[in-house]
């Protein structure tokens, strides 16, 4: 087993391509502010918090852009962590993997996009 890591593209306004970690295990997608900012996301006013598995508090907010993996472009509903810098620019949460019909193959560190929606 291992990271599954690729490079995605984030946009709204503008693009931005950078790498990604796939976590199975994430509900939530996080992009790292700046990226967010670069792509001319739109970022929400109001900070939600929540608890890690480790039992640490972050505080995020919510933002809007589209995200590309492999071809598929995709709407991306993402936190943005405030007054924190995330350990990837990208994590990519299962609720988004399940939304473009990623598949994760630990085994051999790849994975499969079926595109879900239309590709564009």
């Amino acid at each position: 087993m291992g990271e599954i890591r690729d490079k995605v593209t984030i946009s709204y306004k503008d693009s931005v391509e950078t790498e990604a970690l796939f976590d199975s295990g994430a509900s939530l997608s996080i992009v790292d502010e700046d990226v967010a900012k670069k792509a001319g996301m739109v970022i929400g006013d109001i900070a939600q918090e929540s608890i890690l598995v480790d039992g640490s508090r972050v505080r995020y907010k919510l933002a809007l852009g589209m995200i590309e993996v492999k071809g598929c472009k995709s709407p991306l509903y993402a936190g943005v962590l405030v007054g924190a810098k995330p350990i990837v620019s990208c994590l990519i949460g299962n609720t988004q993997m399940e939304l473009m019909g990623i598949t994760l193959n630990p085994e051999k560190k790849s994975y499969t996009v079926k595109c879900r929606l239309p590709r564009l």
